[in-house]
């Protein structure tokens, strides 16, 4: 059997059929209680033990906590390679994860640095991380996108 990549989606709740629905249920209420068995959770929720253990490794929440912890920051700057590795210094410091860094085609002596990154571990918050980003000196503009 050949091993099929997956595609992913994300879908409102309210477009999906009831029995997945109800497999979301089962889960949420197995992971709060683990006391409670697999037949215990689908006779609660209401449906049968097949279509849990058909629909179950393929339905998983949307976890709003993940969207605080990954950051899109655009950096735009003087044209300095240097400014790079002062970012990347501060991040380091700040228990950030780099996931990703794009240094745009510099234009008019001005370069656009895009970077990903996972602030799970951060020790600080976001507004000081932004601040030291701000003090270097060659730094005009940071956005964020969540």
């Amino acid at each position: 059997m050949r091993d099929e990549k997956k595609t992913f989606y994300l879908v409102a709740g309210d477009v999906l059929p009831e029995a997945i629905l109800k497999t979301a249920e089962i889960k949420a209420l197995l992971n709060q209680n683990t006391h409670l068995t697999v037949n215990e959770a689908v006779e609660k929720i209401g449906l049968s033990r097949s279509a849990f253990y058909k629909y179950r490794d393929s339905i998983f929440p949307y976890e709003k906590s993940i969207k605080g912890r990954i950051l899109t920051l655009i950096i735009v700057s003087e044209n300095d390679v240097q400014i790079l590795a002062d970012c990347l210094q501060i991040l380091t410091e700040a228990d950030c994860q780099v996931l990703t860094i794009n240094r745009g085609m510099p234009e008019k002596n001005t370069a656009k640095i895009v970077m990903i990154i996972d602030t799970q571990k951060m020790r600080q918050e976001i507004e000081s991380l932004l601040e030291k980003l701000y003090e270097l000196p060659k730094v005009k503009e940071i956005e964020i996108l969540d």
